[in-house]
């Protein structure tokens, strides 16, 4: 499991667009296969890529993505 914390200059940025800036080398379709496996947590709960994050938000990807 990685975990990520949202910083001041994150704020109001998509989940989709965040979790793709801190995992390059994460191909696209893998990271939207996460999404719907619910792979992706925003503290604690399911994140939906059009969710927006604020500061202090915990950024939670379990696993990965097999294909």
């Amino acid at each position: 499991m990685k975990q990520y914390t949202a910083t001041a200059n994150d704020e109001g940025v998509r989940l989709s667009r965040f979790v793709q800036s801190v995992t390059r080398d994460f191909p696209t379709s893998l990271l939207y296969k996460s999404f719907r496996n619910k792979r992706i947590k925003v503290n604690g709960k399911k994140g939906v890529p059009e969710d927006r994050i604020k500061a202090g938000d915990l950024i939670e990807q379990i696993g990965r993505a097999h294909v």
